[in-house]
């Protein structure tokens, strides 16, 4: 079987959507006045431009020729999922660049530019975060995965469930760190967003599991195969135990108040919704490409190599572009202007 994407595209559509969830998030206090998340606006705005920076990676490393990366750019052909893909990419890291330089150095007088650049990269954002739901769609080959409406909104969702808990992760880590006070209203109000937008994404994912069971399509055979065999760890060990199932009832029992809400337990959360993310785009991208259409309703069983020093090298450079990010800018530790509850941690 020839791998189309593999690996590195799979690392790239997690740092594409978790860039975007950031981003969202950030957003939030600025533009709807939600002013229980105040306190991780600035910081998200960091960890959204140190997510877009790092999607570059995985893209340059997949090019055969990432020299000639520019050529899309002269040349576009906007007819091209990709070529529109390539320009959102363009488009928010001068926006976010953009935003964050003001929001680090000209944050009080330059508030009312910041926000009218934050309502204008939203809707890029959002469009960029259902881009890969959307490019996969309408791909050629594997329509016995890829071909799916609901990917889009899936993709969506995804972003805001990882975007949330990088924040809430990165917030605790430093604040412990640093031995700062944790905002309670904060990681109460971070659970209630990683619980909506998980529980959406299970119902998706159910449904659809559902449709599959039962659909007599061409190739839905094959791919069940592939979920219950070769992808049976990453699908229902990471992706639905590990990263959906455990956190939602985490959640829940943080909602009725059978758990505090308390920095360790969000830290888990965070941590298994993350890797739950990673493995729903990873089982998307290769789940796709081992099922391999040879004809028309006729598909095979494929294989895949693992590059396990392609995904080391990805996350770690993420992580220290995050950790450059918040040296450079590092004007993020806001407080809001209201009482809080807040507890030491």
């Amino acid at each position: 079987m020839t791998e189309i994407w593999g690996t590195s595209i799979a690392i790239y559509t997690f740092f594409a959507e978790t860039s975007v969830g950031t981003y969202i998030i950030s957003m939030l206090p600025m533009l709807f006045k939600v002013r229980e998340l105040r306190d991780i606006s600035s910081l998200a705005l960091r960890l959204s431009w140190a997510s877009i920076i790092a999607v570059l990676i995985p893209l340059l490393l997949h090019l055969g020729s990432p020299w000639r990366a520019y050529e899309i750019f002269i040349s576009p052909n906007f007819s091209s999922p990709m070529t529109v893909g390539a320009w959102m990419i363009g488009l928010l890291i001068i926006l976010i660049t953009a935003i964050v330089i003001l929001d680090n150095w000209y944050r009080a007088t330059h508030a009312l530019t910041i926000t009218i650049l934050g309502a204008a990269g939203l809707v890029p954002a959002l469009i960029y975060a259902g881009y890969p739901g959307i490019l996969l769609a309408v791909s050629k080959g594997v329509e016995a995965w890829w071909h799916n409406m609901s990917l889009p909104i899936l993709s969506i969702l995804i972003a805001v469930a990882s975007g949330s808990a990088l924040i809430l992760l990165t917030y605790i880590i430093l604040r412990r760190v640093s031995s700062m006070e944790i905002n309670k209203t904060v990681l109460l109000y971070g659970s209630r967003v990683l619980l909506i937008s998980l529980l959406l994404i299970f119902i998706i994912e159910i449904t659809d599991l559902i449709v599959r069971t039962y659909e007599p399509g061409p190739g839905l055979a094959e791919f069940n195969k592939v979920l219950t065999g070769s992808l049976s760890l990453s699908y229902v060990g990471l992706q639905l135990f590990i990263g959906m199932i455990i956190p939602l009832i985490m959640l829940f029992l943080v909602l009725f108040n059978k758990v505090s809400a308390s920095s360790s337990v969000m830290l888990a959360v965070s941590v298994l919704v993350l890797i739950g993310a990673f493995a729903d785009r990873w089982n998307l991208i290769v789940g796709g490409e081992l099922v391999d259409m040879v004809s028309v309703n006729v598909y095979r069983l494929g294989t895949f190599s693992i590059d396990l020093v392609e995904i080391l090298a990805s996350i770690f450079t993420w992580l220290f572009i995050i950790s450059l990010s918040l040296v450079i800018f590092s004007n993020w530790k806001t407080e809001t202007e209201v009482s809080e509850v807040k507890i030491n941690v």
